[in-house]
This record gives C-alpha cells, sequence and structure tokens, in this order.
C-alpha cells in the first residue's frame, strides 16, 4: 500500500498514514484504510498513526470536484462507519496536527493518545464547508458550546485543552 503501513505484531495492528508531510486523504488512501481495516479483523487492538509531523490534515479538497466529490464523500464516511463498526478497539495516535477530516478520523476511534505537540481542529469553515462527522461527534464528547464553537470558528486547541474537554484520553 502506497499511502499507508500496515504492521502487525502479536495482536496490536498498526495503520500508519505515510503521505508527508500533511498525510492528506486522498480517494487511494481511503480505499488503503479500508482495506488494512478489514485485515485488521483478526488483531486485538488497532492503532491508527502517522509518520511525519502531521497526524492528518484532512480529506484532499482536490478531490471536491464535481466528477470526484460523490466517491470522496461516501469513500471517507464508509471508513469512519468500518472504525465504528470495529469489534476491537481503535486507537488514535496523534503526534501532530489532526484538522478537518484528520481530526474527524481521530473522533471515530475508541480511545486518542496524543503528544504534547498534537493540535485539533474543524477549520473547513474557513472555506465554507460545514464537516458532517465532528457535527455529529463533538457534541457527543466534549461540552456542546465549546464542540459548536470549534465547528463554527474553525479554531485549534492544542493537547492539553483537548485533554481537559475529554476529547482526548492521554
Amino acid at each position: 500500500m502506497p499511502n499507508l503501513i500496515l504492521e502487525k505484531t502479536n495482536s496490536i495492528t498498526r495503520i500508519v498514514l505515510n503521505r508527508p508531510p500533511l498525510n492528506i486523504i486522498n480517494l487511494a488512501l481511503m480505499k488503503e484504510l479500508s482495506d488494512a481495516l478489514d485485515a485488521a479483523r483478526d488483531a486485538k487492538i488497532i492503532v491508527i498513526a502517522a509518520q511525519g509531523k502531521f497526524f492528518c490534515a484532512g480529506v484532499d479538497i482536490g478531490e471536491h470536484r464535481p466528477e470526484t466529490v460523490d466517491a470522496m464523500i461516501r469513500g471517507f464516511h464508509a471508513v469512519i462507519k468500518k472504525i465504528w463498526a470495529m469489534e476491537q478497539p481503535v486507537v488514535a495516535a496523534v503526534q501532530g496536527s489532526a484538522l478537518g477530516g484528520g481530526m474527524e478520523l481521530a473522533l471515530a476511534c475508541d480511545f486518542i493518545i496524543a503528544s504534547q505537540a498534537a493540535q485539533f481542529g474543524q477549520p473547513e469553515i474557513k472555506v465554507g464547508v460545514y464537516p458532517p462527522i465532528a457535527a455529529l461527534m463533538l457534541s457527543r464528547l466534549i461540552p456542546r458550546k465549546k464542540a459548536f464553537e470549534l465547528i463554527l470558528t474553525g479554531d485549534s486547541i492544542d493537547a492539553r485543552t483537548a485533554a481537559q474537554l475529554g476529547l482526548v484520553n492521554a
């Protein structure tokens, strides 16, 4: 898989996004993520991590074209639903910025472990787009008013603030 690394050791499967520098999710990476989750069904725990300074800067806005946008949205939502349906715990290991679809990918996981350098944000509103997964998940995970603030301002928060809000486990 050219866009990710799949590592299986003992009972842990690590799925590592490998599209530096930003690890932006395109249609090819969505397919690889889906395939990697299928391959991880025998694991006891799944870790989604990333190479480089960014966990993931979101979904490729270049694929928000008329001929690809439907496939991109369906593909991304299918990956999120597949994570939700996994029987084993799925952990997001966030070492850098998780923005837009990258934050939504982390939100879909059962646990989020963040480095001190991690940042979380939903900047889509700044380009006139509403983040559907974040809109669904954030108000269930953190105080409603803070969820709306993140979605409607596009501001980011650091790992410490995310932990204080209960968004990050550790």
